[in-house]
């Protein structure tokens, strides 16, 4: 082989090798800012709202949003297995000002990370300069979390101020006219068209409310006709006695909050979420009843001949707790009962009322009793 041959190809498999080698290597997500522009300015205490766009050839699974080195917020696709272009919005407000870089990663579901995109933000004292953001309108299905330590801006129309002009007097008739002036002609004038519909989706806000005395650990949005979507809460809890919020799209939603070990405590199978929208989670469980005791003493000088141990709820009163047999004047019975109200209704052996205890407490560990017909 002569020498330029030789060189040929070597120059040959150089370019094979580095073919093979960019074919061979890990895809990467892309990522897009599509708002608020680099170089926006906006006042401290006011929210930015990130709108993105990630894609990917196979699946984006998560987009996070950092600044300062600190992951602030970030939103999981709403279907496990990813979709190959997810859109949204992250949210972010400023504790004190300066300027700031926002930068947002995308990552697909082998958690391979795009290349980082930020833009920058000036966060000043005052007010922040008309137009320096943008809040879009266009919110992925899935939700898109805010904690509550962030305010979600209510958006209102801003009127543009009108000019003020001067009013013409009305005319007058000439002096040397004598004749009234003619009434005027009724001109048929044509209704306004009606209203056009606003087009594209509407946002709106769910605003969890933890009153359950228990933490939220899951927290799942869907169709009243389809399966739930991926869990929303991510790696945060609810605390009880705290809130939450998502912005999502306005419509029809079946909502749960989960507890840690499974138990559902809300369930909504169909919220017309508009607007703002309150989810209050209730106190749905209560502590086990505890079993107790309770002795009726007969202190009555007949026999008793049925006894009715309730509780208030029990629209029966429940069964003759003594039937086929009767409680003598002096003689006593014990009972199991657990632990909450409790009535007692006895009667005589022909069927007359003979004494009642009206609803009392019993707490746990605290055995009951009551003396019949007794006084004081």
């Amino acid at each position: 082989m002569t020498k330029g041959r030789r060189i040929l190809a070597a120059a040959l498999l150089l370019l094979v090798g580095g073919a093979l080698a960019c074919m061979g290597g890990p895809q990467k997500p892309s990522v897009e800012i599509l708002s608020p522009p680099s170089g926006s300015a906006v006042a401290l205490g006011e929210e930015v709202l990130v709108e993105y766009r990630a894609t990917d050839a196979t699946a984006v699974v998560r987009v996070e949003l950092e600044v300062g080195g600190e992951v602030t917020d970030a939103q999981n696709s709403p279907v496990p297995e990813g979709q190959p272009v997810m859109h949204g919005i992250l949210n972010w407000a400023a504790e004190e000002a300066g300027d700031y870089t926002l930068i947002v990663h995308a990552y697909n579901k082998d958690r391979v990370a795009s290349d980082p995109v930020g833009v920058s933000v000036t966060v000043g004292e005052g007010e922040a300069v008309p137009g320096s953001t943008v809040t879009i309108s266009l919110l992925i299905p899935g939700g898109t979390r805010t904690p509550d330590s962030r305010r979600t801006p209510d958006s209102s129309a801003t009127v543009p101020p009108v000019d003020a002009t001067a009013t013409r007097p009305p005319s007058t008739p000439s002096p040397s006219s004598t004749r009234p002036p003619a009434a005027p002609t009724a001109t048929p004038t044509t209704p306004p068209p009606p209203p056009t519909p606003t087009q594209g989706p509407v946002p709106a806000r769910i605003e969890l409310i933890n009153n359950s005395g228990e933490e939220v650990y899951f927290v799942h949005f869907g169709s009243p006709y389809h399966d739930f979507a991926a869990d929303q809460m991510g790696s945060d809890i609810v605390q009880p006695g705290t809130n939450y919020n998502w912005n999502v799209l306005a419509g029809t939603y079946h909502l749960q909050a989960v507890a840690s070990d499974g138990y559902v405590l809300s369930e909504i199978g169909s919220a017309d979420v508009h607007g703002h929208y309150q989810w209050v989670v209730p106190q749905t469980r209560q502590p086990a009843p505890e079993p107790l005791s309770l002795t009726v003493y007969n202190y009555c000088s007949e026999d008793i001949g049925s006894l009715y141990i309730y509780q208030p709820s029990d629209p029966t009163n429940g069964p003759n707790q003594i039937e086929g047999y009767s409680i003598p004047p002096g003689g006593s019975q014990t009972f199991g009962i657990h632990s909450g109200t409790w009535a007692i209704d006895a009667y005589k052996v022909d069927g007359h009322s003979l004494d009642s205890m009206p609803p009392i407490e019993f707490p746990p560990g605290d055995d009951g009793m009551w003396n019949t017909c007794a006084v004081g």
